[in-house]
């Protein structure tokens, strides 16, 4: 790996540890043009994701955090029961 590269790396991870000690505990995300709803303690990384998996993730909005996960995987749930998109196993 080349030095511009590792520089580059450097910035990336810089960038996205600042972003997630703006949000602390678990997020439930709201992702307007897919109508998805989610759930991550790393809500930058989880929009990573989903853009490498082909989702179009402008505009996505944390509609709420919770320091229990337990409650934030609830919220989710019951979004997804009234209808929007979302993991469901």
């Amino acid at each position: 790996m080349g030095m511009i590269n590792k520089k580059h790396l450097q910035q990336m991870r810089t960038w996205r540890a600042r972003k997630a000690d703006k949000i602390k505990g678990y997020a439930v995300y709201y992702i307007p043009n897919e109508k998805y709803i989610g759930m991550s303690k790393d809500v930058y990384g989880r929009m990573r994701k989903h853009k490498h998996l082909g989702k179009d993730i402008e505009g996505y909005k944390v509609l709420c955090t919770f320091k229990n996960p337990k409650i934030a995987h609830l919220i989710e749930t019951l979004l997804h029961l009234i209808g929007y998109n979302g993991f469901r196993p």
